[in-house]
This record gives structure tokens, sequence and C-alpha cells, in this order.
């Protein structure tokens, strides 16, 4: 069913960040590698109009790179985690959109918070040959007006 394949997901993604696991996180979104469609981010608007030539390109490497950075960035020893809220599903016969609010937490080494939050929007598809599915489109959102960082702002600010 949609809601097995969906939460086996997620529940991936929520491990790789916690393991800090670069190729489990990598696994959880769509690869032309695998006969799927190749994986789109959309950053929060703000992350956007302030490192627009970092998200011009974006994709699975982009991704990749930014994990690697943000994992070596980490102080060894201390936790990492992502936390939903606020989660609601919409299913069709072939993907799910997978909505909710974040707070992503990592011990880096960088002079800006550790923590990002947000609200996430993923659209989940299924690989009609395997039965798998993976993350194909992942869309953040600011959710405060102060200087907060999101998501988007974390992977600009490890991608430099």
């Amino acid at each position: 069913s949609p809601v097995k394949g969906v939460l086996r997901v997620c529940r991936n993604f929520l491990y790789a960040i916690q393991e800090r696991n670069t190729a489990n996180y990598l696994k959880c979104f769509s690869d032309t590698a695998r006969g799927e469609n190749g994986f789109v981010f959309i950053p929060s608007q703000d992350a956007f109009i302030q490192h627009a030539a970092i998200f011009a390109d974006w994709d699975a490497t982009s991704e990749k790179n930014y994990f690697e950075k943000l994992r070596i960035s980490t102080l060894e020893n201390t936790p990492s985690g992502l936390s939903f809220s606020d989660e609601r599903r919409t299913e069709s016969s072939d993907s799910v959109l997978f909505t909710a609010k974040y707070s992503l937490s990592f011990f880096h080494n960088k002079p800006f918070s550790r923590t990002a939050r947000g609200y996430a929007e993923f659209l989940l598809a299924r690989n009609s040959a395997k039965g798998t599915w993976s993350i194909q489109r992942w869309s953040d959102f600011k959710t405060t007006t102060d200087s907060s960082l999101t998501w988007s702002d974390w992977k600009a600010l490890f991608n430099q």
C-alpha cells in the first residue's frame, strides 16, 4: 500500500539523518539510475533569493555534497535528529504528498544556528517497475518571520 511505502521512506530518512549516513540519506530520493524521475528540490523563497546561484542547478549530487559537508562539520558523539509535527498525507494512485513542520538539529561547528525549522512538502512517487517509493520533489517553506534558518538555508550555507 502507498502508506507502508511512504512510512518506510520517512523512517529511513529520519534514521539516515540520525545516523548521519549519506548513502542511506540519498537512497530516499528518486534517482534516474534506478529508472525514476530525477530528484527536484525547491528551496524556501528567502533562501532562493539569497543563494540563487547555489539553487539554480540543485540536484542529487548537490544534495550529497550538502549532507557530506554537514556530516563532516558535526561534532562527534553528539546527537542529530529530525522531528516532524502536523503531518498530513494526500494519496493518489502512484504518488503521495507528505507535508509537515520540521525541526532539524545537528551539533555542527559552523557560526550559525544548530537547528533549522520550517515546513516541508515531499512528493513521494512509486517506481512502478520495482514497487518502491522515493522522494521525487521536496519543497521547503519558512514558517517564521524572524531570522531563524530553514533547511534551505542550511543547504546553501554548507555548500559555500
